[in-house]
């Protein structure tokens, strides 16, 4: 089930209202669009980009950095928030099948790898489109 659409961009962080959990959820994944990386805060490859640029610190037109990409993931207001802590947290990092791509998912794996109580249970870098869907899993300790 899809609790908050992002019109075909890569990457979002959540308004006020969203994203829209059901109570019955045991696991939650947070889709982030690799072809973002690296690339100008822009309304163009951000949905909101306002609000991205407030969750992560950003500047509008300034470059999606890994760390931003790692901040939207397991700050309060950001991808996740909302969630019940019971609930399984799963980053899904998409559009790896590029190298650069699959590069900067590693990138942004081995940053939450190091951080702690990041909220996250599990990362997968891979993409959707081709098969295999999966490409690399990282188990994180909540």
């Amino acid at each position: 089930m899809e609790a908050d659409g992002a019109a075909g961009k890569p990457l979002k962080a959540p308004v006020a209202h969203e994203p829209v959990i059901p109570a019955c959820t045991k696991r939650l994944v947070g889709m982030v669009g690799l072809n973002g990386v690296g690339q100008p805060l822009t309304e163009q490859l951000v949905f909101r980009p306002e609000h991205f640029a407030r969750v992560t610190g950003l500047r509008l037109g300034s470059n999606v950095t890994d760390s931003a990409i790692a901040d939207v993931l397991v700050r309060d207001d950001g991808l996740f928030k909302g969630f019940c802590p019971e609930v399984m947290r799963i980053a899904f990092f998409n559009q790896a099948d590029v190298r650069a791509n699959f590069s900067a998912g590693q990138r942004i794996a081995r940053i939450l790898s190091k951080r702690k109580n990041t909220g996250l249970n599990r990362l997968i870098i891979g993409q959707i489109l081709f098969d295999p869907p999966v490409l690399e899993v990282y188990d994180l300790e909540p």
